[in-house]
This record gives C-alpha cells, structure tokens and sequence, in this order.
C-alpha cells in the first residue's frame, strides 16, 4: 500500500466519523422532531410515542452510526502508523502533500 493509499484511508475515515456525526442521537431528535430522551429509548427498545415507521428509521438509522464509528475506529493517523510502519510525520507529510492536513488540524 503506497502512502498515499494510507493516507487516503484516513481521509474515507475522517469523512465516516462526520457521517456519523449527522447521525448523532441531537441531530435524530432533531431530524425527527422528538426529544434526545425519545431517541435514547428506542435505541433501547422501550416504549414511547413515536411512530412506529419512524422508530424503524431511527434505528437503522443508530445501526449505520454505529457501523460507521467501528470502520472509522480502524484508521486514525496512530493506528495506520502502527500498521504500515510509517511514522507520523511521514504520514502528516503526505497530507500536507495531498492538501488536507489544513482540514485536519
């Protein structure tokens, strides 16, 4: 894998961990006009006064941030390092080369 593979990983990482952002339980409640409490329960699988077809969202829409917090997990800058033997800086290098490292600082 070149360097800039690497680095792109951690880019396709950075953009998951904002993805699931959006999904936060705030943004849900938001989303769907209901408290952060309201969204907590049905994470949960307990009664509340949501609609049915949105819990159903809800939920999957709880998987996919969970889903892209644990890939996103696999690819931070120290991880990758790790993994491909290559040091920070290198890797910080690579960025600055590509134009991201602005954004990412």
């Amino acid at each position: 894998m070149t360097l800039r593979q690497i680095a792109q990983e951690w880019l396709d990482a950075r953009k998951m961990r904002q993805e699931a952002r959006e999904l936060s339980n705030k943004s849900l409640a938001k989303k769907f006009e209901c408290s952060r409490d309201a969204i907590a329960r049905i994470a949960n699988c307990m009664p509340c006064r949501v609609p049915e077809e949105d819990q159903i969202l809800i939920r999957q829409c709880i998987a996919e941030r969970d889903r892209l917090k644990s890939v996103a997990s696999r690819s931070t800058i120290i991880g990758l390092c790790r993994r491909h033997h290559i040091g920070r800086e290198r890797f910080i290098g690579a960025l600055i080369e590509m134009g991201e490292w602005e954004d990412a600082a």
